[in-house]
């Protein structure tokens, strides 16, 4: 830290550059890893689906639907950025006010993503423990989706029967 505050020019300046390339590579990899890998690992391991394939298209599926949630209200929130400046300000649209704009964007998104989610925590999870502690509630449940995956294996069924038709038509 001191390194990076120190203003010195000569030798410390290749400290300062590689210092500046760790903190870069650790921001884009762990920016990757919360907002791409990690959410699709989350939704890979709640998907009920029975294959690797339909599990990994389900998890994308999520979660794509939930950027373009994210996407959306960006877009939102530009426009309306746009429009103030265009009608309230002074016409011009200032390039470091825009990315301070959308800094203030980001900050805010997240800030209301933690409060959803640790709200829900609160909420859930003392209520998921007393769910669980209620077998027949649970054993609904189970049966309530058993029936949901029967579906799906039985259609997967009746395509394979399909199949298995059309080739001994083949032959």
């Amino acid at each position: 830290i001191y390194i990076t505050l120190n203003e010195e020019e000569g030798h410390n300046k290749v400290i300062k550059e590689s210092l500046e390339t760790v903190w870069t590579i650790g921001y884009w990899v762990s920016f990757v890893i919360c907002w791409i890998i990690l959410p699709i690992l989350t939704s890979y391991y709640d998907s009920c689906e029975m294959t690797f394939k339909r599990k990994v298209w389900e998890a994308v599926k999520i979660n794509l639907i939930y950027s373009l949630i994210g996407l959306g209200v960006l877009v939102v929130l530009i426009a309306v950025y746009y429009f103030v400046k265009k009608y309230a300000g002074n016409g011009e649209i200032q390039g470091k006010v825009f990315w301070e704009f959308l800094m203030a964007i980001a900050s805010a998104w997240g800030l209301v993503q933690i409060v959803l989610f640790l709200s829900n925590g609160i909420i859930d999870v003392p209520r998921d423990l007393w769910r669980r502690g209620d077998n027949n509630r649970r054993l609904k449940v189970v049966c309530c989706k058993l029936r949901q995956r029967q579906e799906v294996i039985e259609d997967d069924k009746m395509e394979m029967e399909e199949c298995i038709k059309k080739l001994q038509a083949i032959e």
